[in-house]
């Protein structure tokens, strides 16, 4: 394996040095705290923290409508602090897709009175702006009927099962978000020590203006 510090492939990643990574979904609901129970780790790990069953995280969702976001308000922010990047949660481990899919319905566009498609807008804006846009995307999924919930640890066991449901993601996250520059999966650990974000098809990491459209979702 090659070192991602030197890797051609991630000369871009190191030229930015300074970018914006945002933690975005139905967990900041609670913000980290449920009933009497309050997260000990990350705040959007409380629906495993607090052993949440999917029935009661998923009304969450109807409560969703941020009407004061503004895609280029936040890339505007972020630009203006010399950010080169902006990476968002499209789907952290609670399983509630951040942008529109036919995958499942158990997502923002779907599933909730606000029903907007954010991915969409914050890839255009950064487009527009001039900065790569990334998603992170997490392959445990405490939703998913597969997912074994007795320990921390299971949280990453269910990857095997989900690695079907991972390939036509990728392809639903290229195909609904035109302007996607990286598809960062869990696996990849991407910005932090000893990795950095991979384009989902393993080739070489675009910039904003390489870009290759991906397929629509195909079902």
């Amino acid at each position: 394996m090659s070192d991602p510090w030197n890797d051609p492939r991630t000369e871009w990643f190191r030229e930015a040095k300074f970018g914006l990574f945002i933690h975005w979904g139905l967990y900041a609901i609670p913000a980290g705290e449920w009933k009497d129970q309050k997260a000990t780790f990350y705040a959007e790990w409380i629906m495993k923290q607090a052993n949440i069953a999917s029935r009661e995280y998923e009304p969450l969702a109807k409560q969703w409508n941020p009407v004061k976001f503004n895609a280029r308000e936040w890339v505007g922010v972020a630009k203006a602090a010399g950010m080169k990047y902006l990476v968002i949660t499209a789907k952290h481990h609670d399983g509630f897709s951040m942008y529109d899919t036919k995958l499942s319905d158990y997502n923002v566009v779907k599933a909730t009175p606000w029903g907007k498609d954010p991915m969409k807008d914050l890839a255009a804006a950064c487009r527009e702006a001039g900065i790569t846009f990334c998603f992170y995307y997490s392959d445990p999924d405490w939703h998913h009927p597969s997912f074994l919930r007795s320990t921390r640890r299971a949280a990453f066991t269910a990857i095997q099962v989900r690695a079907p449901i991972w390939k036509n993601t990728s392809r639903s996250c290229r195909g609904r978000c035109a302007n996607l520059d990286q598809l960062r999966s869990h696996r990849d650990r991407g910005l932090t020590a000893g990795s950095v974000p991979r384009r989902a098809d393993g080739g070489a990491f675009a910039r904003a203006g390489d870009h290759r459209s991906g397929q629509v979702d195909p079902t």
